[in-house]
């Protein structure tokens, strides 16, 4: 059922660049300024980790976790939303078990334009993370903080 939602937001995604020409036009633009812009921010923030001691490093990655997911969950709010958004409070109804449409709401949540940015942001901090010891702990704290960001940005952004 999980899949349903994620192929739902696909479905939603793709009906609305094909039936709306602004959209046609305006995803490929928007696609290459997020790729910059993705671009942009990770190398920004590598050059500024990179120049810091170790002991600065995770306070710096902290303070970057914390920025991402101010601006990933408001901006979209605050702005324009880019795509559909599948709405919790539509599936609340459904025959389904919380876990499950959890689960489906976080899937559909990646399935979203913008996530160039924060994908680009973990693996940076996956870069500068990688230590024969710290690996595991890198690939779980990334994966965490984009479960984190997507829920987030459900929670913030649901019509109550």
């Amino acid at each position: 059922m999980a899949k349903r939602f994620v192929w739902l937001k696909w479905r939603l995604l793709i009906n609305g660049i094909r039936h709306d020409r602004q959209r046609r036009i305006g995803l490929p633009i928007l696609m290459g300024f997020l790729g910059y812009g993705a671009y942009w921010v990770g190398e920004t923030y590598l050059r500024a980790s990179r120049s810091l001691g170790v002991e600065a490093l995770g306070e710096f990655a902290m303070w970057g976790a914390l920025v991402a997911w101010l601006a990933w969950s408001t901006l979209p709010v605050m702005l324009f939303p880019v795509d559909e958004s599948l709405d919790p409070s539509k599936f609340a109804l459904l025959p389904v078990g919380k876990r499950t449409l959890i689960g489906g709401l976080i899937g559909a949540g990646v399935v979203t334009p913008p996530i160039l940015i924060p994908l680009a942001l973990l693996g940076v901090n996956l870069s500068l993370f990688i230590t024969p010891a710290g690996t595991p702990i890198a690939i779980v704290g990334s994966l965490l903080m984009l479960a984190h960001l997507v829920i987030g940005t459900q929670a913030f952004s649901a019509d109550r």
